[in-house]
């Protein structure tokens, strides 16, 4: 019993850390970047009248705070693709607890290992079809989870 609770608890530490070191990447990342959301008009233009300057420069007069967070879209974080450093780390900690590569040959094993990253892919791919963000930018976001969680197991 007192095994299973630091099992549990080492696996708990290990998720938080691969999200806190995925939250610092990525947040680095947003800040150098800085690419525009594909909803970056109607972030700008929340009436959807667009306004310019005589010398064409763009008059945003959407909430400022909101038209700030649009330049932020590469690569995703956290809420969105960042449960996909969780999910990475989740998925090796179950294939070593179920020994999916002991060569027995099961499927189900392998389908407990990938359930977790089938719904990290299900999260990334509903902000795509959201248009919050652009493919290219949750594909960066899982890669750098993947390589964040692999580098640590």
């Amino acid at each position: 019993m007192r095994r299973d609770v630091y099992d549990l608890l080492h696996a708990i530490l290990g998720i938080l850390y691969s999200v806190l070191v995925f939250a610092v990447i990525t947040d680095s990342i947003k800040d150098v970047v800085g690419r525009p959301c594909p909803n970056f008009f109607y972030r700008c233009f929340p009436d959807g009248i667009e306004a310019f300057q005589p010398n064409g420069d763009v008059n945003c007069h959407g909430d400022p705070k909101v038209v700030k967070e649009g330049y932020k879209s590469f690569p995703v974080d956290i809420p969105h693709v960042g449960s996909f450093a969780g999910l990475a780390f989740l998925s090796w900690y179950l294939c070593g607890k179920v020994k999916a590569f002991d060569r027995r040959g099961h499927a189900a094993k392998l389908c407990i290992v990938l359930l977790p990253l089938l719904f990290a892919a299900l999260v990334g791919i509903s902000w795509i079809d959201d248009y919050w963000h652009h493919w290219i930018d949750v594909f960066t976001g899982s890669l750098i989870g993947w390589f964040n969680v692999t580098i640590q197991c």
